[in-house]
C-alpha cells in the first residue's frame, strides 16, 4: 500500500506522525490535499508511453488531445446533472421530504424483509413437513424388512431342521 501511495503521491501520514492530540484540522495542515496532482501528469505521460512502447491499445490512443474526452465533451455540454445538496442547505419542506422518504424507504425494506422471513419459514416448515412423511414411510419400512427377516429366519430355521 505504502508504494502505491508513493508512487502516485497520494495525500497520506504514517502512524508515526499522527498524535493523540491532533484535531482533524492538525492532520490537514499537516499534509498536501494536492500533492496526487503534482505528479499524476508525468505518471500518465509515462503510463501512455509504456503502452505505446508494448503496442498495447488503449482508449484514446488515436486522440492527441487528451483535454477533449468523453467526459470533459458531456460536461461542457452540460448534460451533467447537478448534484445532491446537503441537508443543511435545505429549506424545511426540502428536510421534511427528504426525512419522509427515508421514512418510507426504511418501511418499504422491513416489509420486504418481513416477506422474505415468512417465505424462508414457510419453506422450512414445508421442507419439515416433507422429511416427517419420508421418515414414516421409512420407519413402516424397516418394520416390513424386520418382519420379512423375522420370518425369512423362522422358515430358514424350519427348513434347517427338517
Amino acid at each position: 500500500m505504502r508504494e502505491l501511495v508513493e508512487f502516485h503521491n497520494l495525500t497520506s501520514l504514517t502512524p508515526s506522525q499522527i498524535n493523540e492530540s491532533d484535531s482533524l484540522n492538525d492532520l490537514i495542515e499537516k499534509v498536501d490535499l494536492q500533492s496526487a496532482e503534482k505528479v499524476q501528469k508525468q505518471n500518465y505521460k509515462n503510463f501512455i508511453e509504456f503502452i505505446a512502447n508494448n503496442k498495447l491499445e488503449y482508449t484514446y490512443q488515436d486522440e492527441n488531445n487528451f483535454n477533449n474526452t468523453p467526459y470533459d465533451k458531456l460536461t461542457v455540454d452540460n448534460k451533467v446533472t447537478p448534484g445532491i445538496s446537503g441537508i443543511v442547505g435545505c429549506d424545511i419542506d426540502e428536510i421534511t421530504q427528504r426525512v419522509q422518504l427515508i421514512a418510507d424507504v426504511k418501511e418499504y425494506r422491513e416489509v420486504i424483509y418481513v416477506e422474505r422471513q415468512n417465505r424462508l419459514s414457510k419453506a422450512l416448515t414445508e421442507n419439515k413437513q416433507q422429511i416427517i412423511k419420508k421418515d414414516k414411510k421409512m420407519a413402516v419400512l424397516e418394520k416390513d424388512n424386520n418382519e420379512k427377516d423375522i420370518i425369512i429366519k423362522f422358515l430358514s430355521d424350519e427348513f434347517k431342521s427338517k
